[in-house]
C-alpha cells in the first residue's frame, strides 16, 4: 500500500481531514484507499506496470469520492492492468504483510450504486448522459417482502464444504426472517468464462493501443525506427499477462475469425443475460449465491497453480454477472451469519436494478 499523507490525512490530527464539498452528505468513513488503477489527485498512477510508472494524470476519477468528504488514505496493489485475480503479478510484486505472505486479495469487478457516484462524468466519456433523479437507499427493508433465488448451478462440486455452509445459513437466515427462499436455474451463466475471455481480451487488445510511447508512460531508448520503437515499448512496458490477452484479443478480431468468436461471444452472452432476465421476471427480487469457490489461501499454496487458473476458478460466480450488465455486491456476513471463515469469505447478492 502507497500512503499518501498530504492527499490523506494525519490521524493524529483532527483538523487535517478535509471536509465534504458544501451540500453534500458526507461519507462517514475514517479513510480509504483505492487501487493503483484509479487516476489520484498528484499521485501517480502505475496500474502495477512499468508502461505507466511515474506518470500522474491531470484528471482522476475519486474526485466524486473527495468532494463527498471521502479520506484518501492511499493506492494499493494490484496484478498489472488489474488483469487476474490473485495481487501476485504487478511490477512490484505479490502482496505482502510485514510478518508473512497475505492472504489474496480478491480484485472482483464490484458494481455499487449511490446518489452522490450516479449520472454522467464529463471527464468520463463512458458514463451515460441521461439525467438521474436524487435517490436515498432506504435504512431498514422489510424481509418479508423479499423474494430470494438460490441458483441451482452454483452448487459445483468445487465449491468448497466452508463456502456452502455459509451459503446455506445465509439462506437459512433470510427464510427464518421471513423472506421467501425459492431454487432457480441459470442455464447458460457457465458459459460465462469462455464469453468472457473473447471480449475481455478484444478490449484490451483495442484499449492498449493508446500505449505506444509517444504521448504518455513509458517509451524505450531504441529509435531505428516508429515501428521498431513501438514494438520496444511495449514488450518493456507490459508483463506476460498483459501481452497475452491483447494476442489473444488480436487473435480474436481478425476478420477471419471475428465471426466465429466475437459475435458469438457477443450471443452467448445474450443467452446470460436472458437468463437473469427470465428470473426477475418470474418474481424473485435477488439472487443470493457465493462469491468464490473458497476462502482465500496463502501465497505459497496459491502459486502452486498460475494465476491465469485461479483467476478462471475464482471467478465462476461473478463472470456471468459482468456479462449480463447486472448490478451486484459482496457482503461479509456478521452476527449469526458468522462463522469461522466469515472475516475472509462473502456471499454476493446479484440484484435487479
Amino acid at each position: 500500500m502507497h500512503w499518501e499523507p498530504d492527499v490523506g490525512f494525519d490521524p493524529g490530527s483532527p483538523g487535517s481531514r478535509p471536509g465534504p464539498k458544501a451540500g453534500a452528505e458526507p461519507l462517514r468513513h475514517p479513510g480509504i484507499p483505492v487501487r493503483d488503477n484509479f487516476n489520484t489527485p498528484g499521485i501517480e498512477i502505475t496500474c502495477a506496470s512499468n508502461m505507466l510508472k511515474g506518470y500522474v494524470s491531470p484528471c482522476y476519477i475519486v474526485q466524486k469520492l473527495l468532494d463527498q468528504g471521502a479520506v484518501l488514505m492511499g493506492k494499493t496493489n494490484l496484478d498489472e492492468f488489474a488483469m487476474r485475480s490473485g495481487s501476485t503479478d504487478g511490477v512490484f510484486g505479490p502482496v505482502k504483510k510485514t510478518w508473512s505472505y497475505s492472504k489474496q486479495y480478491r480484485e472482483k469487478t464490484k458494481h455499487k450504486a449511490h446518489g452522490m457516484l450516479a449520472g454522467h462524468d464529463p471527464k468520463d466519456s463512458t458514463t451515460i448522459q441521461d439525467p438521474v433523479k436524487p435517490f436515498t437507499l432506504p435504512s431498514l427493508i422489510d424481509v418479508n417482502k423479499l423474494c430470494i433465488g438460490i441458483p441451482k448451478e452454483y452448487l459445483t462440486a468445487e465449491l468448497s464444504s466452508e463456502v456452502q455452509s455459509l451459503w446455506s445459513k445465509a439462506a437459512n437466515f433470510f427464510e427464518s426472517e421471513g423472506a421467501k427462499i425459492i431454487e432457480e436455474s441459470l442455464p447458460h451463466p457457465s458459459y460465462s468464462i469462455v464469453c468472457y475471455h473473447v471480449l475481455c481480451t478484444s478490449e484490451v487488445a483495442s484499449n492498449t493501443a493508446r500505449f505506444d510511447g509517444l504521448e504518455y508512460g513509458h517509451r524505450c531508448d531504441i529509435n531505428v525506427s516508429t515501428e521498431a520503437m513501438y514494438a520496444a515499448t511495449r514488450r518493456e512496458g507490459f508483463n506476460d499477462a498483459v501481452r497475452g490477452r491483447i494476442f489473444s484479443g488480436n487473435f480474436f478480431l481478425l476478420k477471419e475469425n471475428y465471426k466465429n468468436y466475437f459475435i458469438k461471444a457477443q450471443k452467448v452472452r445474450q443467452l446470460i443475460a436472458n437468463d437473469f432476465v427470465n428470473v426477475f421476471n418470474s418474481g424473485v427480487d435477488v439472487l443470493l449465491t457465493p462469491t468464490t469457490l473458497s476462502e482465500a489461501v496463502p501465497y505459497l499454496e496459491f502459486i502452486k497453480e498460475d494465476n491465469r487458473t485461479r483467476s478462471a476458478q475464482d471467478n465462476i460466480f461473478t463472470q456471468a454477472i459482468n456479462m449480463a450488465g447486472l448490478p451486484a455486491v459482496s457482503i461479509h456476513p456478521y452476527g449469526p451469519l458468522k462463522p469461522r471463515i466469515a472475516s475472509r469469505t462473502t456471499v454476493y447478492w446479484i440484484c435487479i436494478s
